[in-house]
């Protein structure tokens, strides 16, 4: 898991108003935090997918927000990225528009080994392969030999002159969110929208 995470200077960010109950003050900092990192959120989406060619329902629901608690006497909220499965840092080029590429050779059927432990017989042409696209604004490249399996849920390829295949695997949704590009422009954006939902907060919950 892969985590960005802002502390709060209460008291820097209550400096110009004056004054401020001790409770108002922790009130109105949770809930800006709370409103802040949900922006990141939304930020950290939208970078990743106008970087990468994933969808924004693909990157959604790797990502998780902590809403705000004390951590070692300051309010921390987090924003978080999670492999799907855990431990796991890789995941299939399948999720990068994947399409299967006819070869222009004879057709051919071959067994082959599936991880789960059976084997299946699949048609193949040579020179085929999947097409996969990973960043937005390059090109598609071929992934010669390979092919889509598990009802289209998972790319192959065969190792070697065997039967054996595995997964064709490459980077997650936790490395795109670690890469300095797209933290940076998220952290900057958690830097502009705070004092504005700090500001917001206070006037919310000052007493009248």
């Amino acid at each position: 898991m892969i985590k960005l995470r802002m502390h709060v200077d209460i008291n820097r960010a209550i400096a110009k108003l004056g004054k401020v109950p001790e409770i108002v003050q922790e009130k109105a900092a949770a809930a800006a935090i709370n409103k802040t990192v949900a922006k990141a959120k939304t930020e950290m989406v939208r970078q990743i997918t106008r970087e990468y060619a994933v969808k924004a329902s693909d990157v959604r629901p790797q990502l998780n927000v902590s809403k705000a608690s004390w951590k070692s006497g300051k309010m921390t909220g987090t924003l978080h990225a999670f492999a799907v499965h855990k431990g796991h840092r890789s995941r299939n080029v399948i999720l990068f528009d994947a399409k299967a590429v006819q070869g222009t050779g004879a057709p051919k059927r071959i067994n082959v080994h599936f991880p789960d432990g059976k084997w299946r017989t699949i048609t193949v042409r040579e020179g085929g392969g999947v097409s996969v696209k990973i960043k937005r604004n390059g090109g598609r490249r071929l992934i010669k030999g390979a092919f889509i399996g598990n009802k289209g849920r998972t790319v192959f390829i065969r190792t070697g002159d065997g039967r054996q295949i595995k997964p064709v695997e490459t980077l997650d949704i936790p490395q795109m969110f670690n890469t300095r590009k797209i933290n940076e422009a998220v952290i900057q954006r958690v830097r502009a929208e705070f004092p504005v939902e700090m500001q917001r907060a206070l006037k919310l919950y000052m007493p009248k």
